[in-house]
């Protein structure tokens, strides 16, 4: 049966008008952003990583993005530049050369290492016709200067000098084996300290992940803070289904020491307390560069490393509990936010868990000694109603609060604002 003329014109029409709703409730002003990066965002093995690759991929798709970013051999500039493509609109990828220790003599060593005099060069090429220079880091600040004419935004991950008196502090489980290694970090903690105080006011604006970051920041500088939350894809994470009888599941790169201490802490502290509770469990370690010094220990006990996988929910569906035994770091654990989208139960230390919006016994469990821990791993394993209840809450609590397009649309909403 025909169709009236009146029939087509209505559904054209129709689709006009949803055509205009769209276009213009979706438009907006586009910018040109300048985003400089200490490290690669890809792969994305870090957490720092995955939130420089989600942020490219947010502004790459709606605004006019250029990303200079320090990359490894030809072959691995030729992948990032081919998975960088299509959200940016220039790509300035610099191998990274060795420090020059005399130019920049006297800068702390993270920031020694990014200030390059090829990424300078590169740099200064593009002029300062941008609207937004993103500086990823305090290791990038010292570009600053190239770019006076910009709104310029410094994105800290985490109070970096915080960690590294961390380092020089840290013997809770053992004491410190190397003097010398230890007032290296304590000279250079106070050195990045000194860096950080006068140049984060050099910017108009300064963002940390976590209000506990804030705040420390506020206190030595009174200048403007945007807290912009860490994140997690719970689009494309997905819950896996509980393994009553899984594996310990602890996720992370091992190039940060944080993470390798966490593990070691783990192993020699917790692990052995778990065993005498409940026999023959097993500990999964997965992630980028285990070193060599967990590999020895796996290969005498019940502990298996995965390195790199592609897959992190392939692991996951092998895993009852996912621990975050941290006791040295800054900012917040993507590794908690990617553990509960998948729905693994989590247990951590209170600074595991630092910054995040997590209630104890609601949304994961918090233990900061090797005996309690332990006892909340067997707790989760054994009580279902618990773990049913973390599982539930901690991914309802990821797609509220922590989803990755509403923390950058909040954040793209905020610059709009103070640059229109």
């Amino acid at each position: 049966m025909k169709k009236p003329l009146n029939y087509f014109k209505s559904i054209i029409n129709t689709l006009a008008g949803k055509l205009f709703f769209l276009n213009k409730n979706s438009s907006h002003r586009k910018l040109k952003i300048l985003m400089i990066l200490p490290y690669p965002p890809y792969p994305v093995y870090t957490g720092g990583a995955v939130r420089v690759f989600q942020k490219i991929k947010y502004f790459g798709s709606r605004h006019h993005l250029t990303v200079a970013s320090f990359c490894g051999p030809k072959r691995m500039k030729e992948q990032l530049d081919k998975i960088l493509k299509p959200y940016c609109k220039k790509t300035i990828l610099v191998k990274r050369e060795k420090a020059d220790m005399d130019t920049h003599a006297g800068l702390p060593y993270i920031v020694l290492r990014s200030t390059t005099g090829k990424m300078w060069e590169a740099l200064k090429k593009l002029g300062e016709n941008f609207d937004i220079v993103m500086i990823d880091r305090i290791n990038s600040a010292m570009y600053l200067e190239l770019f006076n004419s910009c709104y310029t935004i410094l994105e800290e991950h985490n109070i970096e000098s915080r960690i590294l008196k961390q380092y020089a502090d840290h013997n809770i489980y053992k004491p410190m084996e190397d003097v010398s290694e230890n007032e290296y970090d304590i000279k250079q903690a106070n050195l990045l300290q000194a860096f950080e105080t006068q140049h984060w006011p050099l910017f108009n604006l300064r963002t940390t992940v976590s209000e506990i970051d804030r705040d420390l920041m506020l206190s030595r500088c009174g200048s403007e803070i945007l807290v912009v939350n860490n994140g997690i894809d719970t689009d494309d994470i997905q819950p896996v289904e509980y393994q009553g009888d899984g594996k310990i599941l602890y996720m992370g790169n091992m190039l940060y020491r944080p993470n390798i201490e966490a593990v070691i802490y783990f192993i020699n502290m917790i692990f052995p307390v778990l065993n005498r509770m409940y026999p023959g469990l097993s500990f999964c370690v997965a992630g980028a560069n285990i070193p060599q010094q967990i590999l020895d220990i796996s290969d005498s006990r019940n502990i298996e490393c995965i390195e790199s996988p592609p897959d992190m929910s392939v692991i996951a569906e092998k895993c009852s509990v996912s621990v975050v035994p941290l006791f040295m770091g800054s900012g917040t654990r993507i590794k908690i936010l990617h553990s509960m989208a998948m729905g693994i139960p989590v247990v951590s230390t209170s600074l595991g868990c630092e910054g995040l919006a997590v209630i104890d016994e609601d949304h994961l469990l918090v233990r900061d000694d090797p005996e309690s821990f332990a006892e909340a791993i067997i707790r989760i394993r054994s009580d279902r109603i618990l773990r049913d209840k973390l599982r539930i809450n901690g991914r309802r609590l990821v797609k509220q609060e922590y989803n990755w397009h509403n923390i950058f649309r909040q954040y793209e909403n905020e610059l709009i604002k103070r640059i229109s």
